[in-house]
């Protein structure tokens, strides 16, 4: 079967950037928008260390509302507060609110910013990239773990949050 132009050109990509065999082997046909977002979410750390897709290409190519679903914002506002793994790219703002027993990865890039407040019994993980700023308060038995990756983000915390910092290289 011929590859679509999308399938074609995000695999021809990430092929340049170093894609494993395997998952070059798995990506031998067509996928359809849904499966090409899970394929970015299971590799997220391989498309945040090439950045790709780049924001502009995943905004020209991917039906928003789709990317909504699945936690993906790109140069926007950004809501939510399920279960599950939030990517925020480009220039995204706002506020996200977890509690109860809620567990989340998220991914903070770019240029974002974002107030996080996580209470009850929610567990959250945030990556924060690149120029993005954070700000998080945490209440009751919550827990925050906070991973910043490289010298130019912002993390300010209000309450029980841990942060690491990663530095290149580490």
């Amino acid at each position: 079967m011929i590859m679509n132009r999308l399938n074609s050109e995000l695999r021809g990509h990430a092929v340049s950037y170093g894609l494993c065999t395997q998952w070059q082997g798995d990506w031998q046909n067509n996928k359809s928008q849904q499966e090409l977002i899970g394929m970015y979410i299971r590799g997220i750390d391989f498309c945040i260390e090439h950045d790709y897709p780049t924001v502009e290409y995943i905004k020209g190519n991917f039906d928003r509302s789709l990317l909504h679903q699945n936690h993906i914002f790109v140069d926007e506002p950004v809501i939510g507060g399920d279960n599950g793994v939030y990517v925020l790219n480009g220039k995204c703002s706002g506020k996200l609110s977890f509690g109860k027993f809620t567990v989340v990865t998220l991914h903070l890039r770019h240029d974002s910013e974002l107030t996080l407040e996580v209470e009850d019994c929610a567990k959250v993980f945030v990556s924060v990239y690149d120029r993005a700023k954070l700000h998080v308060r945490q209440s009751d038995v919550a827990k925050v773990y906070v991973y910043v990756h490289g010298g130019n983000c912002k993390v300010e915390t209000d309450g029980n949050v841990m942060v690491r910092y990663k530095m290149n290289g580490d």
